[in-house]
């Protein structure tokens, strides 16, 4: 069985917040999503895509979708099966209303005899999924 120790970051955060993980090949990418939006303490009730190519939009990029329509690639696909390399790039896009972009960069692949795998080997920083609101705000116009 390959193991993929992937570096994670929320896009532009690269130095300041990362995770590192270790996912095994049979982890489907709706269980390493789920891995990723745990470690950075986010809500997990938002929809989600895997994008393949330049960015997470545009010509060529290939999303594999959380909730697909007929003809979409789905997210129940297991890691085996998206041809990864060490070195390669992509991307999580999730919450498309808050559009939060992680980059994933495949760093090492191995070979094990381990059993499935889905865990964090190391973090770094922290990001606030919803930053709370200027206290000095004043939402109301009351005055």
């Amino acid at each position: 069985m390959k193991v993929y120790t992937m570096k994670v970051d929320p896009a532009g955060r690269g130095r300041q917040a990362y995770r590192t993980m270790a996912v095994s090949e049979d982890v489907s990418l709706d269980g390493f999503c789920r891995l990723i939006i745990s470690s950075f303490e986010f809500d997990g009730a938002h929809m989600y895509a895997f994008c393949f190519g330049p960015d997470i939009y545009g010509p060529g990029v290939i999303r594999y979708e959380c909730m697909p329509e007929k003809g979409e690639l789905s997210t129940k696909e297991r890691i085996s099966r998206l041809g990864l390399w060490k070195g390669m790039k992509f991307f999580l896009h999730y919450d498309f209303g808050d559009d939060w972009k992680f980059v994933i960069s495949v760093q090492k692949i191995e070979d094990t005899d381990s059993k499935k795998i889905a865990k964090i080997l190391s973090a770094k920083g922290r990001v606030e999924q919803y930053p709370d609101w200027d206290e000095d705000e004043d939402w109301d116009d009351e005055e």
